[in-house]
């Protein structure tokens, strides 16, 4: 029977709360995990401008994880786009970073090199069946060991080019690059 979008979503973020409300980073939430795998405790679990568009969806999941996880709570801050970056590194600095980020791969690297994100290959690596190899290994950090960040934006856009630009630099706009090589 196949697994429902909803179940993974659930899943998904079962997976991200999880592991960081294990972590106790003392940034938001606090919760904790026993030794029985018991999750419980406050989590802050922080996005980017999520919830013009998907505040159904985050709450919906937000109340099923607490339904299926009683003592704990879920706070969700919606961060503006706009200087999300420095606030990410902002709370860093201060050691007041959320339990649960909304990030890139650009925005985790740093914090993964502090010591301050979660290896998931260790901690959720039963997740990574669920992507393509290719998302997945998207978000290794260059020069680290693991993956710091479940893969949440995975589109590809499409690619335009100026024919006239492409045979003044001497390439054929029939058969265009195959790599950004």
């Amino acid at each position: 029977m196949p697994t429902s979008r909803r179940t993974l979503a659930v899943a998904a973020v079962a997976a991200l709360l999880l592991p960081l409300s294990a972590c106790g980073s003392g940034g938001g939430g606090g919760g904790s995990t026993d030794a029985s795998g018991k999750v419980e405790g406050n989590i802050t679990f922080q996005t980017w401008n999520l919830r013009a568009n998907f505040k159904d969806y985050f709450e919906g999941l937000i109340a099923e994880f607490e339904k299926k996880y009683p003592g704990t709570d879920v706070k969700w801050v919606d961060q503006p786009g706009e200087g999300y970056a420095d606030k990410i590194s902002a709370d860093a600095a201060g050691g007041t970073l959320p339990d649960v980020v909304n990030v890139s791969p650009d925005l985790v690297a740093p914090l993964a090199e502090a010591g301050l994100a979660l290896d998931l290959d260790k901690a959720a690596g039963q997740y990574a069946k669920e992507y393509l190899d290719g998302a997945w290994a998207s978000h290794r950090i260059p020069g680290t060991e693991g993956t710091y960040a479940f893969p949440w934006y995975l589109n590809t856009g499409p690619l335009f080019y100026n024919k006239t630009l492409f045979e003044k630099a001497g390439l054929d706009p029939e058969q265009p690059p195959k790599t950004y090589d």
